[in-house]
């Protein structure tokens, strides 16, 4: 347990803000396996070219993925920082 007043606080708030970050980066999961999913049920009756579309759209949404990713990351780590290092 912390051991000075208001590190308990500051610590739920590093928690609070990286389940802030974790809800829009579970969406764009959700979408990316969605569209996955699209691009292999309209495979055996469709063009390869709205499977190529399909399959630009996944890599594309992980490369959003990795970007809110990294982004959350540094922003979690700042305000840990910052709450460190106050008193």
């Amino acid at each position: 347990l912390p051991d000075k007043p208001g590190e308990l606080q500051r610590v739920a708030g590093v928690i609070a803000v990286f389940f802030l970050c974790a809800v829009p980066l579970l969406q764009m999961i959700v979408s990316r396996v969605l569209f996955q999913i699209a691009a292999a049920v309209v495979q055996p009756v469709s063009d390869k070219r709205l499977i190529r579309g399909l399959s630009g759209a996944v890599r594309a949404v992980d490369l959003y993925i990795y970007t809110v990713g990294v982004g959350a990351l540094l922003f979690i780590s700042s305000i840990a920082m910052i709450s460190a290092f106050t008193t």
